[in-house]
């Protein structure tokens, strides 16, 4: 009886393998959505509103944070709404729908910028809450120092791609 616990699949399973594709699976269905729903007049916006978001959250004071240890991702999302809201009269750029490749490219912004938002947002959550939904691995995709950068890189390197493709 001993062998069979020692071969049993929970030492290869992670405890939070439900959180991981419930995860996954709402991740893909936002991404998905938001392309379809928003499609190319808005996804460059957001990205763009992502990046506003950031560079005020690093010059704010600190003591703005305090009320709550999710004070940060609170006010990250309450500027990214203003943002998302107000943005149009600031900030109108959009890809291109004259390809036939369109829906693909619009998948794939969606996607990245799905992907940054929430590397941005796990990045100012504590990691402690995070970990009870999702194994370390999972997290590490989002908030570990190389997928942070490459959330915040890629999206600028695909609009740049598909920019000069165009052209």
């Amino acid at each position: 009886m001993d062998f069979l616990n020692t071969l049993s699949l929970s030492k290869f399973i992670p405890a939070t393998i439900a959180g991981d594709v419930s995860f996954l699976l709402i991740f893909i269905a936002i991404c998905i959505a938001l392309g379809v729903y928003l499609g190319r007049s808005q996804l460059v916006s957001i990205v763009m509103y992502g990046y506003i978001d950031v560079a005020l959250l690093t010059v704010l004071p600190s003591d703005v944070f305090t009320f709550s240890p999710y004070g940060k991702a609170i006010i990250f999302l309450g500027i990214f709404s203003f943002l998302f809201f107000v943005g149009d009269y600031v900030l109108d750029i959009h890809i291109s729908g004259s390809r036939s490749d369109f829906f693909w490219r619009i998948l794939i912004m969606s996607f990245l910028a799905v992907g940054m938002l929430t590397s941005i947002i796990f990045s100012l959550l504590p990691k402690t809450d995070l970990l009870q939904y999702l194994s370390r691995t999972s997290l590490d995709y989002f908030i570990s120092p190389t997928a942070r950068i490459a959330w915040m890189i890629v999206p600028l390197v695909f609009l740049l791609f598909i920019n000069k493709r165009l052209r």
